[in-house]
């Protein structure tokens, strides 16, 4: 099919039909691209370099589509003679992160950098274009959420502690500052240190009053140790609305209902009353 265009010396109308064809196909999710893979491979290589170039822009703007258009990246571009192509469309992607002013619109650049960069690891494109790609914005969070899973998967475990703990210091955002958390109980899960984890979980369950927080600290210690621990965090929360809650789940009844007689808000009461034994 695009061979023809190769016999017929028609490259431009070639490549016109090609990115039609992918288009056509990234919707098509039953119809598969390996049975053109070769075809795009060999119509590419008959390519002048700015042409390549071009179609090579034309791919990067639609990994989300289908995931088999950064197999075809990787193919036929893997390569560092490319690499400025990389850097300037990432430099397009992340003005939309750090200018547009309309939050949707950040959000789905937010989640095209990150998929972008999660496929290009997986398909196995270069890390030196992979470097060089992110080199300019590796102050923004989806950069660094990547850059720490990169580490913690190269078992790189020290570089990645070190970014997620000056990332947790200074991020505020509270979906990225999610993430790091996340990442940062998986290291250390990972690294086995548990001692730390206790400490990050205990200020974690301060700020996010989470019930599973809560369990994930529980299970750090044995039956007989958590019972100091868990009179210590009941004390922490002895005015907070959580105490209830934590009640609740170690089946403390009689302190339950202790705290409920002692308030005037009748709505926490209605909202217990059915837990109660």
């Amino acid at each position: 099919m695009i061979s023809l265009y190769i016999d017929h010396n028609e490259l431009e109308k070639g490549t016109v039909f090609l990115q039609w064809l992918i288009d056509a196909m990234a919707y098509e999710t039953n119809c598969s691209f390996d049975f053109l893979s070769q075809e795009i491979k060999h119509f590419l290589e008959k390519l002048e370099k700015n042409q390549k170039e071009n179609m090579l822009i034309y791919l990067l703007n639609r990994v989300e589509k289908r995931d088999e258009i950064m197999d075809i990246i990787v193919q036929s571009f893997n390569n560092m003679e490319y690499v400025d192509v990389f850097r300037n469309e990432m430099n397009l992607w992340t003005k939309e992160i750090e200018y547009n002013i309309y939050p949707a619109l950040k959000q789905r650049a937010v989640n095209f950098v990150s998929l972008f960069l999660k496929l290009a690891y997986e398909k196995g494109l270069d890390d030196q274009i992979l470097d060089v790609t992110i080199q300019d914005h590796q102050n923004l969070d989806c950069i660094k959420h990547w850059q720490i899973k990169r580490f913690m998967d190269k078992e790189q475990y020290s570089k990645a502690r070190e970014l997620l703990e000056e990332s947790l210091k200074i991020c505020q955002e509270y979906g990225s500052r999610k993430r790091y958390q996340l990442l940062y109980k998986e290291l250390l899960v990972n690294q086995k240190d548990t001692e730390t984890l206790k400490g990050f979980l205990r200020e974690l369950l301060k700020s996010n009053r989470n019930i599973e927080t809560y369990l994930e600290l529980k299970n750090l210690y044995s039956k007989e140790e958590f019972r100091e621990v868990r009179f210590e965090i009941f004390s922490e929360f002895s005015y907070d609305d959580f105490l209830l809650k934590l009640y609740v789940e170690e089946h403390h009844w009689k302190s339950l209902l202790k705290n409920l007689s002692m308030r005037s808000d009748l709505n926490f009461l209605n909202m217990y009353e059915k837990q109660i034994p």
